[in-house]
């Protein structure tokens, strides 16, 4: 294999010499047809200094590529590296949604990460039993308002949460959904779904009542769009 590599430290995309593929190489070689489109598509995902460095927009002639064809990869960022340790949490303003990162599949499908931020970090923290039952609220209530939701995870640092979605939707489309969900959370009654031995794993460990206060904090503060502020330098 001999790749021709994004110079981004952050991500690669490969074009390599594995099991023809010619007219994918030629598409790519001449800068057009849907696969290009989706290099620059990922480019545009980088942030400013990472895109900066990164090489991706010359046009591959096949002289450069080897002959034999090749298959377009994408190669996600990193094992160590995680884009959250980037943001600066001291200048981030919650309640929010943001968006966190972009993978992309060997298909070049997008996969959207959002931090659906509740209270201010190092501020304000949600106990274990409301963060819980979010979970088992929001995994229902956020499908009911948004297509594509893949799983809507607590974050270790009882701030918030983050949603993995399939696409990119509109920042204002992830944030009304939000909005929406923590709502039904406001309005529920009865027990918390699955909070039973058969379906959880703590099922003791619920605070309905909390998480209904914390829900309430969000809509009458209310939710805006948060940019990523990185941490200087990085």
């Amino acid at each position: 294999m001999d790749p021709l590599t994004c110079s981004c430290k952050k991500r690669e995309v490969a074009l390599n010499g594995s099991n023809g593929a010619p007219e994918l190489l030629r598409q790519l070689a001449g800068g057009v047809g849907p696969k290009s489109q989706r290099i620059r598509d990922f480019v545009e995902s980088l942030r400013p200094h990472q895109r900066a460095r990164c090489q991706l927009f010359h046009k591959f002639s096949l002289g450069e590529v080897r002959a034999s064809g090749g298959l377009f990869r994408h190669y996600n960022e990193h094992m160590a590296k995680v884009a959250s340790f980037d943001l600066d949490h001291t200048k981030v303003r919650a309640p929010y949604v943001r968006l966190a990162d972009l993978k992309y599949t060997p298909g070049g499908e997008v996969i959207s990460k959002w931090d659906l931020r509740v209270g201010q970090p190092n501020r304000e923290v949600i106990g274990t039993g409301a963060m819980h039952t979010f979970e088992h609220l929001l995994a229902m209530k956020m499908r009911d308002h948004l297509e594509g939701i893949v799983d809507v995870s607590p974050m270790g640092c009882r701030t918030g949460f983050y949603a993995v979605i399939i696409g990119q939707p509109a920042p204002e489309a992830v944030m009304d959904a939000f909005a929406k969900a923590l709502a039904d959370v406001v309005a529920h009654e009865g027990p918390v779904p699955a909070a039973n031995p058969l379906e959880c794993g703590n099922y003791r460990d619920h605070d309905l009542e909390e998480a209904k206060f914390w829900s309430r904090h969000v809509l009458k503060k209310g939710l805006h769009v948060q940019e990523t502020i990185l941490i200087e330098g990085r």
